[in-house]
């Protein structure tokens, strides 16, 4: 997993190398100032994301562009 974070958006790449292809989606928080979110809050939702993404076995492979899912919270 690899976070980013650009301006007021935090980006959390996840990657997964298997037998057939790598596989992975990115998840994407970018607060709107009039939710009032705190980190916290931002943090949990993408936590969650992430664990249900990685339970449940979603993990697509890059689709015929070459992208991989995107997840925005």
């Amino acid at each position: 997993m690899t976070p980013h974070v650009t301006d007021n958006q935090l980006q959390v790449q996840v990657r997964h190398q298997d037998t057939d292809a790598l596989r992975g989606f990115d998840v994407v928080a970018e607060p709107l100032s009039s939710e009032q979110r705190n980190a916290e809050e931002v943090g949990g939702a993408v936590a969650e994301v992430v664990a249900r993404e990685l339970a449940y076995g979603q993990l697509p492979a890059v689709d015929d562009a070459g992208q991989f899912k995107r997840i925005v919270v």
